[in-house]
């Protein structure tokens, strides 16, 4: 990553500080982790943990690789923040089917009351 004096910088192999996106990308993962459990509690329809998945690791990687230094970047964005793009709009798509479909756990809603059983 850039050069960073930032408290989470590590130094390079010339004891320059730069950004370790190697942890924030850890980091994300670890929040988006955190996330989905609360999210599948709500016991959510099929496809929609993939779809908060894609959206909330979209949203995160995307401004990471503003701090990347040598990747090619075309019209101002690299061919990950590209991807990023796509992967949110996918997201978006399985959230919208998610709302057609079963929820994750028929019976714990069954067991609420919350469907009527014949």
């Amino acid at each position: 990553g850039i050069e960073s004096d930032f408290f989470l910088a590590v130094e390079n192999r010339y004891g320059i500080p730069h950004h370790d996106l190697g942890l924030y990308d850890s980091l994300l993962s670890w929040a988006i982790a955190a996330v989905l459990l609360v999210l599948v509690r709500r016991n959510p329809g099929r496809g929609a943990i993939g779809g908060w998945t894609c959206i909330l690791y979209a949203l995160g990687r995307a401004p990471l690789d503003h701090l990347r230094i040598i990747d090619e970047r075309y019209f101002g964005l690299t061919p990950a923040q590209y991807s990023c793009a796509i992967l949110f709009a996918f997201g978006v798509f399985l959230l919208q089917w998610s709302k057609k479909t079963e929820p994750l756990y028929p019976a714990a809603r069954e067991a609420k009351g919350e469907i009527e059983q014949t």
